[in-house]
């Protein structure tokens, strides 16, 4: 975890995946504008897009 300057991460990654995405569900229910993602990674923005509910 050197690439973060969060402390929790930095503490260690036990329940890294959970903290994720806890941070992405606050990130995407508070948004008031709107949010916009970038996924790099083509097979991971078909796994989200599958996820969302129009």
């Amino acid at each position: 975890m050197n690439g973060t300057k969060d402390p929790t991460l930095k503490r260690g990654k036990e329940n890294f995946d959970e903290y994720v995405k806890n941070i992405y569900r606050v990130l995407m229910t508070r948004a008031m504008k709107g949010c916009y993602v970038y996924f790099v990674d083509k097979e991971v923005e078909k796994y989200f897009r599958s996820r969302i509910k129009d």
